[in-house]
């Protein structure tokens, strides 16, 4: 939760440096370099949280992902792009015994099973919006996204004299809405910078039922 709190503050942030760029940077007389490149691929890299919305999340660690977007028409431009988190580590599970009955003792637990997420890689397909022709443009973008996760699980099996804890892992495919904003800074006449925060929702299809926030920092090259 105090991860999702700390990428909530990331809109107030771009908000922010897009009033300040407002006020710095006035309209460009030749803006058609800056605001519709035909052809952009960026490469990115920033943080990337798992998480479950009913239950729990899976911590913050490395993403890093490239893409590329078209222009479709003044601001209106595709994209797609795909990006992994990196360093997803499962829990281990305590291994506990169980009671036999009354006035009988505990039966042990054997074996070593872990929980949790170790692998997310996910793919979106938008469309977005640049605003102005500024050299600093905010957009929003939307589309569908589509995102791999492989999760690790753990069973209690009772035997006869002894209680075993077993790992199961399992790999699902979701696919979802995703929704993005941030901002494009034109630092050349191709290359920009391109802060933004996206949500993935891959909740539908999906045995796993996980989403994922990614706060990134990309570099695009433009033609």
């Amino acid at each position: 939760m105090q991860d999702r709190m700390r990428f909530a503050t990331f809109p107030m942030f771009l908000l922010f440096v897009f009033l300040a760029a407002h006020t710095a940077f006035p309209e460009e007389q030749e803006p058609e370099w800056l605001a519709r490149p035909k052809l952009e691929v960026i490469a990115g890299v920033g943080l990337g949280h798992v998480f479950r919305f009913e239950d729990r999340g899976y911590g913050s660690h490395l993403n890093s992902g490239a893409g590329v977007e078209v222009s479709i028409w003044r601001g209106l431009r595709a994209g797609a792009e795909l990006n992994r988190t990196f360093g997803l580590a499962p829990s281990p599970v305590k291994c506990g015994g169980i009671s036999a009955g009354p006035g009988l003792p505990d039966l042990p637990c054997i074996g070593y099973a872990r929980e949790g997420v170790g692998s997310a890689t996910a793919a979106s397909f938008t469309a977005g919006y640049f605003f102005g022709v500024r050299r600093i443009q905010p957009y929003v973008s939307g589309g569908i996204s589509v995102m791999r996760t492989k999760e690790f699980t753990s069973m209690a099996i009772v035997r006869r004299d002894f209680v075993e804890l077993q790992e199961q892992s399992s790999k699902s495919t979701g696919v979802g809405p995703t929704i993005g904003i941030g901002l494009r800074a034109s630092v050349t006449r191709r290359l920009s910078i391109r802060p933004e925060l996206r949500l993935y929702d891959a909740t539908a299809l999906s045995s796993a039922n996980l989403s994922k926030l990614r706060l990134s920092v990309g570099i695009g090259y433009a033609w």
